[in-house]
């Protein structure tokens, strides 16, 4: 016999969790908050299937049912027999309830978006072991080798000497470039990270006007509303400013490129433990001039930009291939990466994925906001601010392999597939339980963001049946629609008679919340409850009206 009631569960538990932190992706939910779900619906040995698996946690949070330590970590107990208990108060005595039985569960992942099923799959894989020693060696040799490419002179006093002796370095020359550095270590320290300010023109006397300098208070770091020409004195607000334009020769795509002009502003600098500021003296003006000049000798992706509801922001500033969102060094470090690091092909990969987020030039920088000045990315955008941060590749590096050395334990494998929900190859009524987190209607593009990721990855979403609303791609909300119908009824169709299936669902759009109950009723599911994530639980109309979606809602049905 089989008899489970409706679960609704925090989503937001485990963000800090390492496993969650290890790599990015849109709307993630923590594995953590998974098993809760699972822990409720299933008996070890059952099959799990999340047709929209973003990064695997559903996957993870199957595995990850047989550890005792997880389990209990969720504020469960565990018996002699296995038995998961959930203690109770009643009437203030404690009530130990079997939730559940320890035990994995097994789970099928799938999603369009390639970036997603490749993070699944490292995610789930088997056992690394000796992979891992092996990445954390190449990593540090490879930090050695080129951590020179973000160093920055303690003192500026003899910055234009040792410019000029800089000059005549090609820093292809691995013997050149150690020479040089060796000859001057005492001088130099490590840059964290270089803030980038646009330069915009004034409407009244044409003056160029730099961002910072036009805008942050160097005393106070506060960012002022009010722009002055220093020139000419006018007031401005920036919405009146035109932005100043650089045109170069791209030798990726051989063509001329008309983007904005940037200027670096501050670096960031640590000399043992601590950290200092300055303005960039002519010895990084050379040092960054010389990456700016390289053809470079890695692969990097230069992928078009296709037209999109998002992509359009940085096609109108001229930012029209993938490349173009990072600094030539940027570059330079992620191609050098993929080249020369010798390790296994998925993990390398991982790693190089989990840094690119924090090296692209849509990185803000936000001085008013003190020791969290850095912002990172605009979330669900392709945003490109007027203050921007180039983030020390090999710093990010190290940083992320802490996160996934304590991320990627000995799991034993589920299985992953590349494809759309809308035509599953899985064998009718074999599901046990389903765990859904779906887009919901024009709430994220996510193939135009995965775009970047996918670039380097050399394989792209096929986003015929992307289940969104786009005008670029032609989709409407009644296309959006009858895609879920048929995402939703494909579930139907694999589940198990009685089973329950976990929608969870995020939009502030009415319009959108009555096309996902009509897409769940329609595929044949009936819906038992509708719960917000907060765990207060309201009346079942009052739940399924419009109102409902001012806040994050588990659907069970």
């Amino acid at each position: 016999e089989y008899h489970r009631e409706p679960f609704a569960a925090d989503v937001s538990e485990g963000k800090n969790d390492p496993i969650y932190n290890a790599h990015s992706y849109h709307t993630k939910v923590p594995h953590r908050a998974i098993m809760r779900y699972i822990l409720h619906y299933t008996q070890p040995g059952d099959i799990v299937f999340d047709g929209f698996c973003g990064s695997g946690m559903t996957g993870v949070a199957a595995e990850m049912c047989e550890d005792s330590n997880a389990i209990k970590e969720l504020g469960y107990h565990i018996d002699e027999n296995g038995d998961v208990l959930q203690i109770e108060n009643q009437e203030g005595e404690k009530i130990s309830k079997v939730v559940s039985k320890i035990g994995k569960r097994r789970a099928i992942l799938s999603d369009l978006s390639p970036a997603a099923t490749f993070m699944s799959y490292v995610y789930n894989k088997c056992s690394y072991g000796k992979q891992l020693e092996q990445l954390k060696r190449a990593i540090e040799e490879f930090i050695r080798n080129y951590k020179w490419s973000f160093f920055t002179l303690k003192d500026s006093t003899n910055a234009r000497l040792l410019a000029d002796e800089f000059r005549k370095v090609d820093i292809l020359n691995q013997e050149q470039v150690n020479s040089f550095f060796r000859k001057y270590s005492s001088l130099f320290a490590e840059i964290n990270y270089l803030v980038w300010s646009d330069v915009y023109i004034c409407p009244s006397c044409s003056s160029e006007i730099i961002y910072w300098e036009a805008t942050v208070d160097n005393e106070t770091k506060k960012v002022r509303k009010d722009i002055v020409c220093n020139s000419c004195q006018l007031i401005l607000e920036k919405k009146e400013l035109i932005r100043a334009f650089k045109s170069d020769f791209d030798t990726s795509i051989n063509q001329l490129i008309n983007q904005p002009k940037q200027v670096p502003v501050l670096i960031n600098y640590s000399i043992e433990s601590k950290r200092f500021e300055k303005e960039p003296d002519e010895f990084d003006l050379i040092l960054y001039q010389k990456f700016e000049e390289l053809n470079l000798p890695f692969w990097v992706p230069t992928n078009k930009l296709e037209k999109g509801v998002k992509t359009n922001e940085p096609i109108r500033l001229g930012i029209t291939n993938v490349h173009h969102f990072y600094t030539k060094r940027i570059l330079y470090l992620l191609g050098a990466f993929l080249s020369e690091v010798n390790v296994d092909i998925w993990l390398k990969t991982f790693l190089h994925g989990s840094v690119l987020p924090k090296l692209t030039k849509m990185n803000r920088y936000m001085p008013q906001h003190g020791s969290r000045a850095l912002v990172g990315p605009m979330a669900n955008a392709l945003y490109f601010p007027p203050m921007n941060v180039e983030n020390n590749v090999l710093d990010q590096f190290n940083f992320q392999l802490k996160k996934i050395l304590k991320a990627l334990n000995q799991y034993d494998g589920n299985i992953v597939s590349t494809q759309s929900t809308t035509d599953l190859m899985i064998k009718d009524n074999s599901i046990d339980y389903i765990f859904l987190d779906p887009p919901f209607g024009a709430n994220i593009m996510y193939s135009e963001l995965s775009f970047v990721r996918e670039s380097w990855l050399k394989v792209r979403t096929n986003n015929e049946s992307e289940a969104i609303e786009n005008k670029a791609q032609g989709k409407s909300l009644f296309d959006y629609t009858q895609l879920m119908v048929r995402c939703l009824k494909e579930a139907y169709r694999i589940l198990k008679p009685g089973k329950w299936i976990t929608i969870e669902f995020s939009n502030t759009q009415a319009s959108v919340w009555n096309a996902i109950q009509h897409a769940i009723q329609e595929a044949g599911f009936i819906i038992a409850s509708v719960d917000a994530l907060d765990k207060k639980r309201g009346g079942f109309h009052a739940m399924i009206t419009t109102t409902a979606v001012k806040q994050d809602l588990v659907i069970s049905a």
